[in-house]
């Protein structure tokens, strides 16, 4: 950063440090506590129309977080009006000065921007310097349009998906493939190949909600206007022009997402729809270190009591007993069995999702059919069956991390094909 000019001047005992620097200048305020508010800006501290302000006034008022508002705090308001500044200030961020006698926070720091740049600066309050009750605060200066950063994770979109040439090509891949548990981990192969060729399968890691081709151009000519001069008057009105675009494009998804919501019908998008509106990254419960499974081992213990009531039980004839199970699976309930598993769901330890098992063809569904009964004849699974998939939860503690996540989807199948 090239300076181009620097002041200090020192004013009933209120000290004012400006630099200037391209095209905005930055401002450096201390005031006493007990001295009254007295500002007098060097003279080039209107030389530009952009101009940042970070300061310890130690003036109170409510707009900054105290209960009350004295004299300094309604002068520096005062000031801050005059000036064309605006007060940047979050109440979810921490406070810059912790009084550890009283076990109270403090905001005697205060940051200040001019109004053409308010939308797009942000006040960050940094950890405590050591051995001090004083937090160092700053700006940050964002673009107009903000990218979403999406983790690389790449994902299948089903909605895009090839599924008659999916299911022809898992027809013939397996056509020579015996149906024994052995074989099993092949036929997971194959159809982890095949979904990667006819499903599309990327990631965007950037992503701007409501931006069309129209307004691509104007993003492009936005980031190099931003790169020569961010604070200009033209990057200013470009972005003001490609944000009002992006507004109303958002604005018209907003409408038809809402006129086509259905509780009744599919509330899952609903939901999620919901989850978004609600969510807030600033406000981040603690994970409970009580699992769900300790809760339901003491409810057990609370609810053991000796009863008057004699229990009866049932003796098993066990060689002379019949179940479905001595029965061979059919057709009609490997259908049921697959469609009353819901879309949506993790995979399991195999990989394979609902959607790519709902979409199987007629010689793969008879190579399962067969599968299935083969297990049932021979006492045997396959080994991938006894596996279960750990996937810990956002938020989560790792020292209370249990198995019970979701099972192989071919095994929740098979258990849902007898129910």
């Amino acid at each position: 950063m090239l300076l181009s000019s620097t002041s200090k001047k020192i004013t009933h005992d209120i000290e004012v440090l400006t630099i200037e620097s391209g095209s905005f200048t930055i401002s450096s305020v201390y005031k006493p506590p007990g001295q009254n508010l007295d500002l007098s800006m060097p003279g080039h501290f209107n030389n530009q129309k952009t101009q940042f302000v970070v300061s310890d006034f130690n003036c109170h008022s409510t707009t900054w977080g105290y209960g009350e508002t004295g004299s300094n705090g309604q002068l520096l308001e005062q000031w801050a009006e005059a000036t064309s500044l605006s007060l940047l200030h979050d109440p979810k961020l921490p406070c810059s000065f912790n009084r550890k006698i009283w076990k109270r926070g403090y905001n005697p720091d205060n940051c200040f921007v001019s109004r053409n740049i308010h939308d797009t600066c942000c006040k960050n309050v940094y950890n405590a310097i050591p051995k001090t009750q004083h937090r160092p605060i700053g700006i940050q200066v964002y673009s107009t349009i903000k990218t979403t950063k999406i983790s690389f994770r790449r994902r299948f979109n089903f909605m895009k998906a090839r599924w008659p040439e999916y299911s022809q090509v898992l027809d013939e891949e397996i056509t020579n493939l015996a149906p024994t548990p052995s074989n099993y981990h092949i036929f997971v192969e194959s159809l982890r190949k095949i979904s990667r060729r006819y499903i599309p399968r990327g990631c965007r890691q950037h992503y701007i909600p409501g931006l069309s081709n129209a307004s691509r151009d104007t993003l492009e000519q936005y980031e190099q206007l931003f790169a020569e001069d961010p604070f200009s008057d033209q990057t200013i009105t470009c972005g003001t022009a490609l944000m009002t675009a992006l507004s109303e494009a958002r604005e018209k998804k907003w409408v038809e997402t809402l006129d086509r919501m259905d509780m009744s019908h599919s509330s899952k998008i609903a939901w999620n729809l919901i989850k978004k509106l609600d969510g807030d990254p600033k406000l981040s419960k603690a994970p409970a270190n009580v699992t769900p499974n300790q809760v339901a081992n003491q409810l057990l213990l609370n609810g053991k009591f000796n009863s008057k009531r004699q229990k009866t039980k049932i003796k098993r004839l066990i060689p002379t007993e019949n179940t479905n199970f001595q029965k061979s699976f059919t057709m009609k309930e490997l259908n049921n069995g697959i469609n009353t598993m819901k879309n949506g769901k993790a995979a399991g330890n195999d990989d394979m999702c609902v959607e790519q098992i709902k979409n199987v063809g007629p010689g793969t569904k008879e190579w399962i059919l067969k599968l299935f009964n083969v297990c049932r004849e021979t006492f045997q699974i396959p080994k991938l069956w006894r596996k279960s998939k750990a996937l810990l939860k956002p938020g989560k503690i790792q020292s209370l991390r249990k198995a019970t996540d979701p099972y192989p989807s071919f095994a929740i199948c098979l258990s849902s094909t007898k129910d």
